[in-house]
């Protein structure tokens, strides 16, 4: 399969790094920041209709990003590791205030990030996130956003130099490869199934429920 976003190599190189900074704060781990970027990419490579102009073209591109996000959560349940652990992942330092940003709720960290570090209004974080915006706005509450992550420890948060500069082959090689599209929408319907999961348990509880009921009235 050929890219299908003609513009891809401009989003690439002008997006990967705020991706990845995106997909570490809310997986915290740098091999799963490195896997969900790359996956975030494959969605907007595959895309055909994504947006040439801004901020349409950012807005899109972190929204895949915070769908995969969502998708590595609800596989694994991940909890945040250790902080030796997570230096072992990345090349950069995990510095005191950086280790405090990363234990917020998961939504948090997304909509503090995305509006404090990098403009995003909150209309636009509450595109993003798929949340309402009275959501955003409590999320992004003047209590909350003393909680916000510097501008410095944002910047040191890089990727590695070696993945920085394989990124574009090995999107590309998947795309001659595989048919990347019909795999994003495969990934897109396990994903619905795994967000309707809990909601199906709920259903299967109140039949039983219902009937356990029903049985001790007769």
């Amino acid at each position: 399969m050929i890219l299908e976003n003609t513009n891809f190599d401009t989003i690439l190189t002008c997006w990967y790094p705020d991706i990845y900074r995106f997909c570490f704060l809310l997986s915290c781990h740098g091999d799963a920041a490195r896997e969900i970027a790359f996956q975030a990419f494959l969605y907007a490579g595959a895309d055909s209709h994504f947006p040439v102009q801004e901020p349409e073209a950012s807005i899109r591109l972190f929204s895949y990003a915070a769908k995969t996000c969502e998708d590595y959560y609800l596989r694994r349940m991940r909890r945040i590791p250790s902080r030796d652990v997570l230096s072992e992942s990345v090349t950069f330092s995990i510095h005191d205030s950086l280790w405090s940003f990363l234990k917020l709720p998961t939504r948090q960290k997304a909509a503090l990030f995305l509006h404090r570090n990098l403009a995003f209004s909150p209309q636009q974080v509450s595109q993003i996130l798929h949340i309402s915006l009275a959501k955003v706005n409590r999320l992004l509450s003047p209590a909350a956003c003393e909680s916000a992550l510097s501008q410095e420890d944002c910047s040191s948060i890089v990727p590695d130099s070696e993945t920085a500069s394989q990124i574009s082959d090995d999107l590309y090689m998947r795309f001659e490869d595989r048919n990347v599209r019909l795999e994003n929408r495969l990934r897109n319907i396990r994903l619905s199934i795994d967000q309707s999961i809990p909601w199906i348990a709920l259903a299967i509880l109140g039949i039983f429920a219902a009937a356990a009921l029903y049985t001790s009235g007769l």
